[in-house]
């Protein structure tokens, strides 16, 4: 439980940070991060839950719908909005929010109602549920897949064109490393993705999440204090490949 409960406070954290950040400026990236970020302190806490409470069916599959569909593609989409500027980049915007959206949406349902093999869910003691699958059927994590790929592209994609262009203009040093680190830090939690279909899952996937996550929120931090300066794109916002 140690991991995964640790994963629970750092991003509750991160969440706070965010979200006062929202309240002070009311951005709508950062209303999508801070969306994203609960559904990463609600997916950790369902796995603790799951793990305190006698392997709740019900835990898992919130788990699973809070950390690993919502997390990542909700991120993505806080970094799509902070680079679109102008009224077609909006435009554009709005029509990757409707079908992200819609696709989070039906990936929920799929989820919280495709069958679950039981006699692996109560096997299962630390892992991401993945190898052997708790779930039987293939159409939940196909969501899943498709999701976390959309949301770490955008991150990443971002969070490198904004370091990049900070860099031919002689920005902030800072806030060019903020980006590296956010980057970084996105990887980080992406290689947990591949550790879930391995036998590597139980020790490795929640330490790899929880390093991730120190990471991203040490990049968020490097940004506190430079408003004025030209925005990092990704800043305060990690992916996950499944929280």
């Amino acid at each position: 439980m140690g991991y995964p409960l640790f994963v629970f406070v750092i991003s509750s954290i991160f969440f706070l940070a965010v979200a006062r950040q929202y309240v002070q400026r009311r951005r709508p990236h950062q209303l999508a991060w801070a969306l994203s970020l609960a559904s990463a302190v609600g997916g950790s806490l369902a796995y603790v839950i799951f793990l305190a409470a006698d392997k709740s069916e019900l835990a898992f599959r919130l788990y699973y719908v809070f950390g690993a569909l919502l997390t990542a593609p909700l991120l993505g989409l806080g970094s799509i909005l902070i680079i679109s500027r102008g009224a077609p980049a909006l435009e554009r915007a709005r029509w990757v929010i409707y079908i992200v959206g819609a696709a989070c949406v039906v990936g929920t349902l799929v989820l919280l109602t495709n069958p679950i093999d039981l006699k692996v869910l109560h096997q299962l003691n630390g892992g991401p549920g993945t190898n052997p699958d708790v779930y039987t059927a293939a159409s939940g994590k196909a969501f899943v897949i498709v999701l976390n790929i959309f949301g770490a592209v955008a991150v990443v994609g971002v969070a490198v064109y904004s370091a990049w262009q900070l860099y031919k203009r002689h920005g902030s040093r800072r806030l060019v490393a903020a980006n590296v680190v956010i980057a970084l830090g996105t990887y980080v939690i992406s290689q947990a993705g591949g550790m879930a279909r391995t036998d590597h899952g139980v020790g490795l996937f929640w330490l790899t999440m929880a390093i991730g996550w120190v990471v991203l929120f040490f990049g968020f931090l490097l940004t506190f204090n430079l408003h004025r300066e030209v925005p990092a794109p990704a800043a305060a916002a990690p992916a996950v490949a499944r929280s």
